[in-house]
């Protein structure tokens, strides 16, 4: 006999470090008891989102909205023991760089 239960998901941000060097932004996202097939990062426009399943009742879930001048193609993530790294490079015309000082 079918029942009318329902499972409630629960869903919560991730903790989150977010740093800034002048080459790029780097996140480290706590996603413990997550296996990397329960994982996806998706990026449109200036949002990234990422998303990870602990299981069928627990799920993270948290998206930052990326500053104009970064290098969205060339995005990249490695995922080990429950930390997702996702660096954002910045574009080259932001990147601060040195100028040359000449004698008059």
């Amino acid at each position: 006999m079918p029942t009318n239960e329902t499972h409630q998901v629960y869903s919560e941000a991730p903790r989150t470090d977010i740093y800034e060097n002048q080459a790029d932004f780097l996140l480290l996202l706590d996603l413990s008891g997550v296996s990397l097939k329960d994982l996806s990062i998706q990026s449109q426009q200036d949002q990234l989102t990422i998303e990870g399943r602990r299981d069928e009742q627990f799920r993270y879930r948290r998206s930052f909205t990326m500053p104009s001048r970064v290098e969205t193609d060339k995005i990249s993530a490695q995922f080990k023991n429950g930390v997702l790294e996702v660096r954002i490079p910045k574009s080259e015309e932001v990147k601060p760089r040195a100028i040359e000082v000449t004698s008059a």
